[in-house]
């Protein structure tokens, strides 16, 4: 869910999928505490990045495989180590009012219940702790492997620090977003198509109105009526947009 809202947040599709999908349509592949592995997966993820993509990882993954046997060589695992660019040493959970400090980019963030402490080994560092023992190592950590990149995420974060990340990434990756404008707190986008059209779905999950700012003309499929500029959901509202 934590990786999942800032995409929902901004209006970007998401595809759940298992470890057998075939990766090559994306253009970023996020996967979080992949504690287990099946076969191939580790192929294909190398396969993925080496030829373009993008992925991210957190810790506590690639640790064994589907027998619940580890992986020899440290973690990340099954040849991950030399993608990810990292080698995971230890981790250490907290109770759950300790909190660990985190810095990228000159601002603050936090990390909760676990952290791990990751060496770069050609990783670039992103994000460093600040409390504790594990202040000065790695929290976010990216690799260039092949024609992509990997990035790995030594910690669970709290307030905005995944949603940076990924409105980064979305911009750099030139990811679509169904509109193309920052959504209210509680709104959502989501996007349909028959192959020929396109059609926008705004919902308010907010207790009272919210008005969304439109990137283009529309036609309100509810109403009949071209919008554009701003449109105002009613509490719990739903509208249809075709482009």
């Amino acid at each position: 869910c934590a990786h999942y809202r800032p995409f929902w947040q901004m209006g970007v599709p998401v595809d759940v999928i298992d470890q057998n999908a075939d990766l090559a349509k994306y253009k970023l592949v996020v996967l979080p505490l992949v504690y287990m592995l099946r076969p191939g997966l580790a192929d294909r993820l190398r396969k993925f990045v080496e030829q373009g993509g993008t992925a991210v990882m957190t810790y506590w993954s690639a640790v064994v495989n589907e027998s619940d046997l580890c992986y020899l060589g440290g973690v990340p695992g099954d040849g991950l180590r030399k993608v990810f660019g990292v080698w995971e040493e230890e981790s250490q959970s907290y109770y759950p009012h300790e909190k660990v400090g985190i810095e990228m980019g000159g601002k603050k963030y936090e990390a909760v219940d676990t952290c791990s402490v990751i060496h770069a080994e050609g990783a670039k560092v992103l994000a460093t702790f600040t409390d504790q023992y594990f202040a000065g190592s790695p929290a976010l950590t990216v690799n260039s492997f092949g024609k992509g990149q990997a990035y790995y995420i030594a910690a669970r974060t709290t307030g905005n620090f995944l949603g940076d990340l990924y409105r980064q990434l979305v911009a750099e990756l030139h990811i679509e977003r169904v509109i193309k404008t920052d959504l209210p707190a509680g709104v959502t986008a989501q996007l349909r198509t028959d192959g020929q059209t396109r059609y926008v779905f705004l919902l308010n999950f907010n207790r009272g109105p919210a008005t969304v700012k439109l990137d283009a003309r529309y036609t309100d499929l509810l109403t009949g009526q071209p919008v554009s500029g701003t449109m105002t959901l009613e509490r719990f509202g739903v509208r249809v947009l075709r482009r």
